[in-house]
């Protein structure tokens, strides 16, 4: 009976000693002027932001209950306890003192406000006896890459610029979450005791799609969503989702194909060889039999229409032995036929009147007293007439757009006139500002007929 007591006696003193440490609230209060809820918030359940509770109290290893948002942070003398607005209480505990519970009516403030900072003061009393416990510890985790966000306990923790992360967290187990764009994301689980942390390294996979793009015609441009990545074949890497993938040339119908593509797939893309859009071609020159080449290659023999010609400008040559050559500029149009007719002149005709000297594709006009006339020759060929469409609101006659063909090579002057062959040929002289090779001035159209 006697030990019963003994022992009855030893735990009352035991829970005295225990219970005679305790926390005391020595204020609680609205910091007015304190702005930190606003300016580092923290989002509830329903997206709005916390109060602020700033805890100042001279302890490691407190812990706080009541419907706290995220990790408490413990900073320098006090700790800061996020918590949903229209809270009214909260439970302060410590692993060698007696909790207590903070009822925020009982100091003229009925329930928490969003975006308010508050302050609370607690003292310790009473002798500790033994180690004080921190009540929690550090957690080390490295991400790549190192822009990566990192989420702790689902809260979205600060960047970091070298991919390292650590801050102090209670014991017990708590969860991560790595996300990074254009990576898998990726999340895990991790415990925090009393004992030396294990780092935790997440390194995250590529989520991104691998396509390789191919086409039979040589030289093809390459776009993928209207921009170009160069030319076919091409491999890259592209994000999941939708892209427009399209292969382009001059003088060619482009194909375009849309692909939708999921994380880490490997796609082939094959286009089919491009269509080439085409004109046709008619050459009617004599003497029948001469040779016609398009851009230096010998397509066949004047007359005949040569059908499927490129669109675009082509260098057209007619050729025969004992002959001049011609040489034209045609421009091809899409589903149209651009002509040229013409006759060669023989090698024996090639000068061009009796005094004339030629030399190439110019000519001089000897007129008299060492007086001449320089001409230049414009060659025969097809050119397009009218408004572009570029050109806006132009006048009815330059419409609808078609093509002219000049059949036959002229010359023109290759200066203007000079008062000295106006003298010469008219003379007269009417120019106001004098000087032999000056152009005339001062005279009309009548003038020159």
């Amino acid at each position: 009976m006697r030990n019963i007591l003994l022992s009855f006696v030893l735990l009352f003193a035991a829970i005295s000693t225990v219970f005679a440490q305790k926390l005391t609230v020595e204020s609680f209060k609205l910091a007015g002027s304190d702005l930190t809820a606003q300016t580092q918030p923290r989002k509830d359940l329903n997206d709005r932001n916390c109060a602020l509770i700033k805890v100042g109290v001279g302890l490691q290893g407190v812990q706080f209950e009541g419907g706290i948002m995220g990790n408490v942070e413990n900073k320098t003398g006090e700790y800061w306890v996020y918590m949903p607005q229209g809270n009214r209480q909260l439970k302060v505990k410590h692993a060698n003192y007696a909790p207590v519970m903070v009822t925020f009516a009982d100091y003229g403030v009925e329930k928490l406000e969003s975006n308010r900072t508050y302050e609370l003061i607690i003292t310790a009393s009473g002798n500790v006896i033994g180690p004080v416990d921190a009540g929690g510890n550090f957690y080390a985790l490295t991400v790549s890459p190192k822009d990566a966000k990192v989420s702790i306990d689902g809260v979205l923790q600060s960047s970091s610029t070298d991919g390292e992360y650590s801050a102090m967290l209670p014991y017990g187990s708590h969860t991560y979450k790595v996300e990074a764009g254009g990576y898998i994301s990726k999340s895990g689980t991790f415990t925090i005791s009393s004992s030396d942390m294990t780092p935790i390294n997440v390194s995250l996979v590529s989520a991104m799609a691998t396509v390789s793009v191919t086409c039979p015609t040589p030289a093809v441009s390459l776009y993928v969503d209207k921009k170009s990545v160069g030319m076919a074949p091409w491999t890259g890497s592209l994000k999941e989702g939708m892209h427009l993938i399209e292969v382009k040339k001059e003088g060619y119908r482009s194909q375009q194909r849309t692909i939708n593509l999921s994380q880490q797939q490997k796609l082939d893309v094959a286009f089919n060889e491009l269509a080439a859009i085409q004109g046709n071609l008619s050459v009617n020159y004599k003497p029948f039999g001469a040779d016609v080449y398009v851009d230096g290659k010998k397509i066949g023999q004047s007359p005949r229409v040569f059908n499927g010609i490129m669109v675009g400008n082509h260098k057209v040559e007619i050729k025969k032995d004992g002959y001049g050559t011609d040489s034209k500029t045609v421009n091809i149009l899409e589903g149209q036929t651009a002509t040229l007719a013409g006759v060669l002149t023989t090698n024996s005709s090639s000068s061009v009147a009796s005094g004339f000297s030629s030399s190439g594709n110019t000519i001089t006009i000897p007129v008299k007293d060492g007086i001449s006339i320089d001409m230049v020759r414009v060659e025969a060929g097809t050119f397009t007439m009218g408004a572009t469409p570029e050109m806006k609101n132009p006048d009815g006659d330059e419409k609808p757009t078609h093509q002219v063909t000049l059949t036959n090579d002229y010359y023109i002057g290759k200066y203007e006139v000079t008062q000295a062959l106006w003298q010469t040929v008219m003379g007269n002289n009417p120019s106001k500002f004098k000087g032999d090779n000056l152009p005339v001035e001062q005279v009309s159209w009548d003038d020159c007929q």
